[in-house]
């Protein structure tokens, strides 16, 4: 162990004295030792004024070892990836490959796509400190960039830093942007590990898009924790990297000390709570502490200003994504100049975000992925002093070997899925409107890399020749309704809708935004919605606007939802892969997801009080309920039933084993599909309608999985009863380990039926029977109606609904969804209307 007296250890002096005044001693501690600078020359071959640029900024220094040798293969016009740490200079690299690119060809232009808005404002600068005096001139687009200034804006300038949302909303969508996107030919891709699961996947249909309008032919793209750089990086574009790795990294770095802490009392929340205090009491430490939710951290800050604490308050602030930009550059303002000493916040500040010297880096609960440890242990010991990194221990880590076992963990792969067909919709309508805008502007060779499916669904567009799936007809529908189709689908989700926070009935002053799958989490009615310091109640959602309307709350408020789930398959014929053995059958396949919340709780005077929604409530009259179309995998057995806290154990370990977030899988009770003659089991599901596949691994990891289930449950998970899951995840643990090998679907006894299909293979259409309560979608959250009945009109199947009171309307069946596997269906003859029998599902 280096010499902890020396000046540079000073930030783990301060955080070892804090927990001794808590009677506090770490489990475990690691220290990621120094390392040693390597340096290179400026590449020869660097445009003669940029080379002069570079050496007056460098000063007596040379280039660090990764920068030199990226750097170069830039200049030879490569698409280069480059994945060294965190405060490596990887802008360096890219920001001078545009300067020569600039200087050496006339009439270029360069994009450089920052995931956030906050990166954009704060890389702006930096752009234009190296290209300003070249004579190169830089601006920024992004939502928040008045419309009409844009066109001008990027006719006068060389460099554009935009998001990629603007760009997929507006650039491609306008023939004003058509100028720039001609001379277009460097794109550079900062933060690049930030292009994950839903966003990355619609990234890259975006960035195909991009291409098929622009003359991009370089990609300059940085991160510092991607798995396999070069492999992903070209599915995400379609673009060949060569790759610089952590291998040539040539950057000195004071080292960082890791500190794992086992809360030895009851209260691991007031313990968080103490530790924050103490660091926003010292000025000479500044910190971070990440939460995994917007929820968490909204109670932290609001708890570190009680208990005589309320100094506090004007040193710590919560930060997360969907603030109002006013409010979000507020507070980076007030990190970098030293006007905080802390801010509590979600994974929005892993990036790069320039935010000065950060000593301490607290992780409120083991982060969900090695990526995300890595980004936020990043963020301290940039200053010249090792950083700290106080790790606080949810129960998972020493099930997992201990401190060392999990920074020894290799950083696990990231997610992308091209075959979600919501996301493929959604891309060909877009891209369909586009070709239809810019005509022989539109190069469809650079979609190259796609799946066929997508190129088939852009044909359709573009020339119908066949009915559009069930599945993505409501999200077509929604596109179609609106003349700039761009603008009705983010990129941050699959297929679903943003809604707005307002306070006030007249939208009187913007609080952020939730997707649908967090409205059901935190925007539900009556919940505590939390908005920098101060508290919320969630009083309407409006379904037609996409609006949640709060009013102000003058008292701290705790709530949570009360919720139910049913997964239920959705074919027969077609799971992915099937484990069978006499006492337990694990199946990966389609899946149909309701989701519900029916009420919250709220905590008075110490204890949990429920209020239900129903007509008559004083919160809400009806539940909110999602429905949609995913994959997942099931299990069931005759002799081992399980539990919804064993259930929810497995959805742990399994995101700990594979690296997944917990947000992006869900849980529940499931249905197997009747004709497989299995009882009801339990569920893992891709918690993005249309899928991602990120529960795939489950099916061959089952074992494996439950087994570290079941250490979690044995040595306890904080903020879970985990006592009674016990017995039922040991008898599941010896059943998994009898599994046999997963065999593929074609040996599973197979039928033609389809769950909420129309069609039947003998022609018949199937259609649900009128009297029972199903579900209607308008894109957004789902409502439940009762069916009254049927009939066929140029639209093809339609349903007669109702909603409570005495009046009806006529919707498409593509809109009406069953919420029972069980549910009653009709045969008819399609030209007859004569109903030929009734049955289930599996009716022949």
């Amino acid at each position: 162990m280096p010499d902890q007296a020396a000046p540079q250890f000073a930030p783990v002096h301060g955080v070892t004295q804090i927990l001794t005044n808590l009677c506090q001693t770490p489990t475990d501690q690691r220290h990621m030792q120094e390392r040693a600078e390597l340096a290179a020359d400026i590449p020869a071959h660097l445009h003669p004024q940029a080379a002069a640029s570079l050496r007056h900024r460098l000063g007596d220094k040379r280039l660090w070892q990764h920068q030199a040798e990226a750097l170069a293969l830039a200049l030879d016009g490569r698409p280069v990836v480059v994945s060294t740490s965190t405060a490596s200079g990887k802008s360096t690299i890219f920001q001078y490959a545009a300067a020569h690119r600039l200087l050496s060809e006339p009439n270029v232009k360069v994009l450089a796509l920052y995931p956030t808005k906050a990166l954009v404002d704060d890389q702006l600068a930096s752009w234009r400190a190296v290209l300003q005096p070249m004579g190169k001139r830089v601006a920024h687009v992004h939502g928040g960039v008045n419309t009409h200034k844009r066109a001008q804006i990027l006719k006068d300038h060389d460099v554009i830093v935009a998001t990629p949302d603007v760009v997929h909303a507006w650039f491609l969508r306008v023939p004003e942007a058509r100028p720039f996107l001609n001379k277009l030919r460097l794109l550079v891709l900062d933060e690049a590990h930030a292009y994950d699961g839903a966003f990355g996947s619609n990234m890259a249909y975006m960035l195909r898009r991009l291409r098929a309008q622009s003359g991009v032919d370089q990609i300059v793209a940085t991160t510092a924790t991607l798995a396999n750089p070069a492999d992903y990086l070209r599915e995400l574009t379609g673009f060949e990297f060569a790759h610089v790795g952590p291998d040539r990294e040539g950057t000195r770095s004071p080292g960082r000390m890791f500190m794992h802490l086992e809360p030895s009392g009851d209260d691991d929340f007031g313990l968080k709570v103490k530790v924050l205090q103490q660091l926003a009491a010292r000025p000479d430490l500044r910190f971070l502490a990440f939460a995994d939710s917007r929820i968490a951290v909204g109670r932290l800050v609001a708890a570190i200003s009680r208990d005589g604490q309320e100094h506090a308050a004007e040193l710590v602030l919560p930060y997360r994504a969907g603030y109002e930009e006013a409010d979000r550059v507020a507070i980076q303002d007030a990190l970098r100049t030293g006007g905080l000493r802390g801010v509590v916040t979600t994974s929005a500040l892993e990036l790069g975000i320039d935010i000065g010297d950060i000593d301490v880096v607290v992780l409120l609960g083991v982060p969900q992925t090695m990526r995300s440890l890595w980004q936020r242990a990043g963020r301290a010991g940039r200053g010249g002093r090792v950083g700290v990194c106080l790790l606080f221990d949810d129960g998972t880590v020493a099930a997992r070997g201990g401190l060392a076992a999990l920074l020894d963990r290799p950083i696990e792969p990231s997610h992308l899925y091209l075959h979600n067909p919501l996301i493929q919709m959604g891309h060909a309508v877009c891209a369909a409107s586009e070709i239809r805008c810019h005509g022989a502007g539109f190069d469809r060779r650079k979609l190259h890399g796609l799946p066929q499916a997508f190129l088939d669904m852009l044909d359709n567009e573009l020339d119908p020749k066949a009915a559009v799936d069930d599945d993505v007809m409501v999200l077509r529908a929604r596109l179609l309704a609106n003349n700039a189709p761009q603008l009705g689908l983010p990129l941050r989700s699959a297929g679903e809708v943003d809604y707005r926070v307002v306070r006030g009935a007249n939208d009187e002053q913007g609080l952020g935004r939730l997707s649908l799958s967090q409205v059901l989490r935190e925007g539900y009615p009556g919940a505590a919605y939390f908005y920098i310091r101060d508290n919320y109640r969630v009083v309407h959602i409006n379904n037609q606007a996409f609006t949640i309307q709060v009013e102000r709350s003058h008292r701290h408020r705790q709530t949570q939802p009360l919720t139910r789930s049913k997964i239920f398959q959705r074919h027969l014929a077609a799971p992915d892969h099937v484990r069978v053995s006499p006492s337990l059958t694990v199946i990966d396949g389609p899946a149909q997801v309701w989701e519900c919340v029916y009420g919250m709780r709220e905590r008075m005077g110490g204890e949990w009080v429920n209020h239900e929604y129903k007509i008559g409530s004083a919160i809400a009259q009806h539940p909110l309920h999602r429905n949609f179309n995913t994959t997942g995998v099931g299990w069931a057995s005759p002799v081992a039933p399980g539990s919804a806290a064993a259930t929810e154990l497995i959805r742990r370990a399994f995101c700990a084993l594979h690296g997944v977030a917990l947000g992006d899988v869900g849980c529940g009770p499931w249905q197997p599909h009747e004709g497989q003659r299995l009882p009801a089991g339990w569920c893992l599901y891709d918690a993005a309608a249309g899928s991602l596949r990120l529960t795939a691994p489950l099916q061959s990891s089952f074992a494996a999985v439950v087994d570290l289930a079941l250490h979690y449950a044995r040595g306890g998970i904080d903020g879970l009863e985990t006592a009674d899951a016990v017995a039922d995840l040991e008898f599941l643990a010896e059943l998994a380990s009898a599994l046999p090998q997963a065999s593929a679907a074609g040996s599973w006894p197979c039928a033609t039926a389809n769950v909420g299909s129309t069609g039947a293979s003998d022609g018949a259409v199937r259609v649900l029977a009128p009297g029972q309560q199903c579900l209607v979608s308008d894109g957004a959250l789902s409502r439940e109606v009762k069916l009254l009945g049927y009939r066929f009109g140029p639209q093809g199947l339609l349903y007669q609904l109702q909603n409570g009171g005495p009046a009806t309307w006529w919707v498409p069946a593509a809109r009406v969804t069953a919420t029972d596997a069980a549910a009653a269906w009709l045969r008819l003859d399609p030209l007859t209307g004569e109903v030929l029998d009734e049955g289930s599902p599996l009716a022949p």
